[in-house]
């Protein structure tokens, strides 16, 4: 796919009234000069840009634009106006512009793109006659992919530095995030020593369960920004779904096979695993390393993770400690491909270069315990870092840095090659490194890391808290935000709109603003909640809660938010999974586990739910015909929780005596019941019925009550489900 400019909407507009000018067909064969590499390199001083394109002859093309500068009366009302709005400043913190920043810039007077070719002095050096040549038009999409990368450009091309201008009204935007990206060399390299004998680590019986390993990989999807602005071919969301879809299937077949990674002449037998007392890693970059032996010898790292993905239970049984060790961190690696919870990281390989590593994600619960075990298994003296002059450096954290180091390599070996020139493709699958350009940083780290920051919200310090309530003015549902400090060991919640208001928290405002931001695109109406300090809640309808409720809760308690939900809701999305029956006793009755309606009563609920008049004629039926049950049916009715699902296990004697009751009933409902105009479901009324009806006969015969979680094996349809109960009781409509 080639390459594309103005991948966001302020790139878009950058090159909008430029392309609709061109009459002379210079923007297409400036965006093939672009797309060539021809802009060799780009400067700018004040609101002039200068840049030299290669051209047709030897010497380079001198190109010059300069943009009128903003009048600064306006330009102060207008970041005046900026800092008012926390939405706004909490996208730039991200280095992205929200779109009402138009709006503001229009209403000081300003213009932030240019309307036309008139609104730009251009200049080309070519002896090209038009105004606008393909060298300037060349540079021209370089600025809309730099403005992609990094929006105050914008600004900064019109002589205001938005980062000094904002700190002036108390908004810190720190340095670019690629300031922040940290050295692979200080994350792995350990002690440096002249040299370390390799003890052997104490056996252990403990194997890790890697069954506890839960996907992470579709809530990835939900949270990630689909078109990040880094990426200027298209969708980088969809590309990396598709390429981890295909690497998953891989993994798969590779628990079984170790050709569907390799393909290595020998096979594991020339390995001699077996014979070997010991092995160690020597680990030289981030997707390479040897494997050593006691003997002397050495194994490329393709050939040995092939051995082990070969070797069967019984064969690392008779394997040596270090040789079963490393088994089972391949195998980690490979359940964490195959569930997509391996993550990328980037990293800097030096001053010139950034890379990426993989990473296990730190979410999964199941996935940070076999990383306990194995931290156990694997200990410094089996993974060094390649030689340091005379003395040997041992890997800080011995179980990761292998474990990443055969995530990184397995991962190159799976994903499919793309062919086309994709340096961002290659730079996250094939473990092609991204280079500094004229010794400053790529213009895409800064999107990259933050596209990057969502994998790791959870381990901020300051931890979102939502909490969910009823309204009762509106009859609807209400979210109101608050943080909690991980560093505070009491662990209180602090309202966002103290966050906005009060000097405690003025030297760490916008770093929890920012994090919050990460949540915008799961909670519909975050801006304006922002936008009011925290002092206007978020509502939801019945309709636009329920999504929220099964789509957007999940996904952001993956980024390490707590949500705390009203109890008439806790029941709706966690359904009991287990049917397991207690020890019987003697005269006692087996039922399902109570439903709890929480807010309201079981005649409440029936009512906003079925037909009154169908109740009242069954509590008339009682008082006429066992007009002893009449005071159990009142407390029943009253009471929050029901055993529902006409399920239970009792004596034959009780089971006939209660039918015998509860039929007797039924037919004189049946005969009393005009059902005209009831739909399938409604017309199951004499089931619904019979529900209450076994609560009413169980609390007036004052039998035992055994109490049995049950499992649905059906699927149930919970968004229609959670959608009819939310309509139920704002609107009171079936």
């Amino acid at each position: 796919m080639k390459l594309q400019y103005g991948n966001t909407w302020w790139g878009s507009e950058w090159l909008k009234a430029l392309e609709e000018a061109d009459h002379t067909n210079r923007l297409p064969r400036g965006r093939v000069y672009a797309r060539g590499g021809a802009v060799i390199s780009m400067r700018r001083e004040g609101e002039t840009l200068t840049a030299k394109v290669q051209g047709t002859r030897r010497t380079p093309y001198h190109v010059t634009l300069t943009l009128p500068p903003f009048p600064e009366n306006k330009v102060q009302a207008f970041l005046d106006d900026v800092s008012r709005h926390p939405s706004i400043v909490t996208k730039l913190l991200h280095r992205e512009l929200s779109p009402a920043v138009m709006e503001l810039a229009k209403k000081a007077g300003l213009s932030l793109f240019p309307s036309s070719m008139n609104d730009i002095e251009m200049h080309c050096s070519c002896p090209d006659w038009a105004h606008l040549c393909k060298h300037i038009a060349a540079v021209i999409y370089e600025v809309s992919r730099a403005i992609d990368n990094d929006p105050f450009q914008v600004f900064s091309l019109h002589g205001v530095s938005l980062v000094s201008e904002l700190k002036k009204r108390h908004v810190t935007i720190t340095n670019e995030m690629s300031a922040k990206i940290p050295r692979w060399d200080d994350l792995v390299k350990g002690e440096l020593v002249k040299d370390m004998a390799l003890p052997m680590a104490e056996e252990t019986a403990e194997i890790p369960d890697f069954t506890k390993i839960k996907s992470l990989f579709s809530l990835w999807m939900r949270v990630l920004p689909a078109s990040p602005a880094f990426y200027g071919r298209g969708s980088f969301g969809r590309v990396y779904e598709k390429t981890m879809t295909g690497v998953r299937k891989i993994a798969e077949k590779a628990l079984f096979d170790s050709s569907a990674v390799y393909v290595v002449g020998g096979g594991k037998d020339s390995l001699e695993l077996a014979s070997v007392s010991s092995v160690h890693l020597v680990i030289e970059g981030l997707s390479e390393g040897k494997l050593y032996t006691d003997r002397g010898d050495w194994w490329p790292m393709s050939r040995f993770l092939a051995a082990l993905l070969d070797m069967t239970e019984e064969e690392a049984q008779d394997s040596s400690y270090t040789v079963r060790a490393f088994r089972e961190v391949v195998l980690l690696a490979i359940h964490l491909l195959r569930t997509g919870n391996a993550i990328p990281e980037l990293v800097r390989v030096d001053e010139n270069a950034l890379s990426i590593r993989w990473m296990p994600t730190e979410q999964d619960a199941g996935t940070a315990e076999a990383m306990g075990i194995l931290s156990k298994w694997v200990t410094p003296s089996m993974v060094e870092i390649a030689r340091y002059r005379e003395k040997r450096c041992f890997a800080r954290e011995p179980a990761e840095a292998a474990l990443s180091l055969f995530l990184t390599h397995l991962m190159q070996n799976m994903a499919k090659k793309n062919f086309a020139d994709d340096p961002i493709y290659d730079l996250f699958f094939m473990g092609e490194p991204l280079m500094a350009r004229e010794g400053k940083p790529h213009p895409e780290a800064d999107g990259i890391a933050s596209w990057l920051s969502y994998f790791h919200l959870s381990a901020a310090r300051w931890q979102p808290v939502l909490l969910v309530s009823d309204d009762p003015k509106t009859k609807a549902f209400r979210l109101d935000l608050s943080v909690v400090d991980s560093e505070d060991s009491e662990g209180n919640a602090v309202p966002l709109a103290d966050v906005f208001t009060k000097d405690d928290y003025d030297a760490c405002r916008y770093q929890i603003l920012k994090d919050m931001d990460l949540l915008s695109s799961l909670v519909t109406g975050m801006e304006d909640y922002m936008d009011s300090e925290g002092r206007t809640p978020i509502s939801f309808t019945a309709e636009t809660f329920a999504p929220f409720l099964l789509e957007a809760i999940p996904a952001m308690r993956l980024l390490g938010a707590r949500v705390i939900l009203p109890k008439s809701l806790q029941y709706l999305i966690r359904p009991k999974e287990t049917l397991r029956l207690k020890k019987k006793e003697e005269g006692a009755a087996h039922a399902p586990l109570k439903r709890n309606y929480y807010i309201e009563t079981v005649r409440s609920q029936y009512e906003h739910a079925h037909y009154k008049k169908d109740l009242d004629e069954v509590e008339k039926i009682i008082s006429e015909k066992y007009p002893g049950y009449s005071d159990a049916f009142t407390r029943v009715m009253n009471r929050r929780k029901l055993h529902i699902l006409n399920m239970f296990v009792m004596k034959k004697s009780l089971f006939d005596e209660y039918c015998t009751w509860l039929f007797d009933i039924l037919f004189e409902f049946e005969k009393r019941t005009d059902m005209t105009g009831y739909d399938t479901y409604e017309a199951r009324l004499f089931g619904f019925m019979s529900e209450r009806l076994f609560n009413v006969w169980l609390e007036r015969q004052n039998l035992k009550k055994v109490e049995v979680p049950v499992v649905f094996l059906e699927k149930i349809d919970w968004p229609k489900k959670i959608a009819d109960f939310l309509k139920r009781k704002i609107t009171g409509k079936r």
